[in-house]
């Protein structure tokens, strides 16, 4: 099946009404998965944490996105849809390569598409949205690309 990969993936998004024009928020980089929580039993009792790799990805995530915020963030049920774009491996030769690039080869490979989707909602609380239990629907997909970046469309519902 072929997937036409140009196709902002919010348009996918079938039968909303939103409220006004979608929020755009483009993550240029590789994006990571949110971590498991750490554990710590210093001063005696176990305190969960997250890893500093973890939290840098979320401010990276929050500081990209402080750029198109809205006033206020946004209340009520939001649709959240995430492209995440990988960069097809070096190593890869031009025929393999021109198939990923078409759309044809889809990435299997880390980051967990689930994860992304946790470490940008928990990210975004009290900048785009309140609460990540706001979000109602979401679509997500991956694909390869020259330039690793993560595109985020929110839509009031």
């Amino acid at each position: 099946m072929l997937v036409q990969t140009d196709i902002p993936l919010a348009r996918e998004i079938d039968g909303l009404a939103g409220k006004g024009p979608p929020i755009v928020i483009t993550v240029p980089g590789e994006i990571r998965g949110k971590g498991r929580p750490r554990f710590s039993a210093r001063g005696g009792r176990p305190r969960a944490y997250t890893d500093t790799k973890t939290a840098t990805a979320e401010n990276w995530v929050k500081c990209c996105a402080l750029e198109v915020a809205p006033p206020a963030p946004l209340a009520g049920a939001l649709a959240l849809a995430v492209e995440v774009v990988v960069r097809v491996p070096a190593s890869w030769p031009k025929g393999m390569r021109a198939l990923a690039l078409s759309g044809l080869l889809r990435p299997t490979s880390k980051p967990d598409l689930d994860n992304v989707i946790k470490l940008i909602a928990d990210a975004l609380n009290g900048v785009i949205w309140e609460d990540d239990k706001q979000i109602v629907e979401v679509r997500a997909r991956k694909s390869f690309g020259d330039a690793p970046r993560a595109v985020l469309e929110v839509r009031a519902l």
